[in-house]
């Protein structure tokens, strides 16, 4: 009997808990209720700021692409270019050097080039966001030789003489 007594005070409690909360609350909600009532009716019973007109789709997707979009043509488009030749300390020029670029900006990506036989190479980009790029990362490297690392801007020529590894 203890157990059903105990069950049904809890239960008891619970309901009162429940009627209390939701007393409390009917008397903190119906005073906020007429306020923001009459706030809200007196803020769109004022006249509007601007007017509404009314646009057909068509229009409205030449006005969302003149507000938001520069056309393609009317962008700027740049050329990042590095050049170069790769020998080594006698002047002898290597061929199939790796040439990594390490693109510095929005994407950390990089590109290869590799050296032909008389040891030069060639890395361009063009493109609209390209315009905004001020230098690349470059390692150059080749087994057997140790390799080179820098920083070139646009345009850069990049001559280098590569050391062979010696071997102790």
């Amino acid at each position: 009997m203890k157990p059903i007594l105990k069950w049904l005070l809890a239960i008891t409690a619970g309901v009162a808990m429940v009627v209390v909360i939701l007393g409390l609350f009917t008397l903190g909600a119906r005073p906020t209720r007429a306020w923001l009532s009459d706030y809200l009716a007196g803020y769109y019973q004022s006249e509007p700021q601007y007017q509404v007109q009314a646009l057909s789709m068509e229009q409205e997707a030449i006005r969302a692409m003149e507000e938001w979009a520069t056309p393609i043509e009317n962008l700027p488009h740049c050329e990042f270019r590095i050049s170069g030749q790769v020998t080594m300390n006698n002047g002898a020029p290597i061929e199939n050097a790796e040439v990594k670029i390490y693109n510095v900006g929005m994407f950390n990506s990089g590109d290869y080039r590799y050296t032909d036989q008389n040891g030069n190479f060639i890395y361009s980009e063009f493109g609209i966001e390209i315009c905004e790029k001020e230098n690349v990362y470059v390692a150059i490297s080749k087994n057997g030789f140790e390799p080179f690392f820098i920083v070139a801007e646009p345009d850069h020529v990049i001559d280098v003489s590569l050391s062979a590894y010696s071997s102790y």
